[in-house]
């Protein structure tokens, strides 16, 4: 029986492809209202983080809470 090219042993499929890369080659990247979107996101979760009275997500404070579970 021939091998077909189709059948070779690479996957590809839906989980195989960085969707991120393909919207970014393809459109350029986030726009302008994307963007917007995130920046007002991140505002709201760091408003609600400081109403229940969590520490700040910071980038130190994520480091010292990885090295420092037991």
């Amino acid at each position: 029986m021939a091998s077909n090219w189709w059948s070779s042993s690479r996957t590809f499929g839906p989980g195989s492809r960085n969707t991120a890369s393909l919207s970014e080659s393809a459109g350029g990247g986030l726009g302008r209202d994307e963007k917007a979107a995130l920046k007002r996101a991140e505002e709201a979760e760091r408003a609600f983080r400081a109403s229940k009275g969590y520490e700040p997500d910071t980038f130190w404070n994520r480091l010292k809470r990885r090295f420092c579970k037991k």
